[in-house]
């Protein structure tokens, strides 16, 4: 899954790790999949696939499960209400709404989804890879096509804090 993301938000990073923000909490949650860049603040720590990263370079974050069994559910719920805080409003821009830089993925939905994943599915707050049904497995091109606008979505947040750096900059110096 990191590969295939690392290809939408190229110059980006994609770890897995927890998002450092203020005040600390007393225990930090770790995330599945981080889209971080080292702007406006570096990670504090990066090694491999794994980073600690200031809520300010933090542009997404996603939770992955493999399949649709209930704790994996009740989990991304979770997930999809507590993660907006992580990400939080990063820049004065009207569009940026942090609750949609936030994703659930299921690789593999094993039958026809529980009323509370169907929930989820249908607000496009997770999305499924696969789908099984009997002896059938079917691409959910759909949700495919959810997950790569998400992820054009994440690189958008990138690009206009970018380009609102000088401005913001220049607010915080007054």
């Amino acid at each position: 899954m990191r590969r295939f993301i690392r290809r939408f938000v190229h110059s980006m990073r994609v770890s897995r790790g927890a998002i450092l923000k203020h005040p600390r909490p007393a225990k930090l949650r770790q995330r599945d999949l981080i889209v971080w860049a080292p702007f406006p603040s570096p990670a504090l720590f990066d090694v491999d696939d794994f980073a600690l990263v200031p809520q300010s370079s933090a542009f997404g974050v996603l939770e992955t499960k493999s399949s649709n069994y209930d704790a994996g559910v009740a989990a991304l719920e979770e997930f999809v209400e507590e993660a907006p805080a992580d990400v939080g409003n990063l820049a004065p821009h009207p569009d940026d709404d942090h609750r949609r830089a936030v994703m659930g993925v299921i690789g593999l939905i094993d039958g026809n989804p529980s009323q509370r994943l169907a929930r989820l599915l249908e607000q496009k707050s997770v999305v499924g890879v696969f789908q099984r049904r009997g002896d059938d497995v079917d691409v959910r091109s759909p949700d495919i096509i959810t997950l790569v606008n998400f992820l054009h979505r994440v690189s958008w947040r990138y690009r206009v804090r970018a380009a609102l750096l000088p401005q913001l900059t220049e607010i915080a110096g007054r």
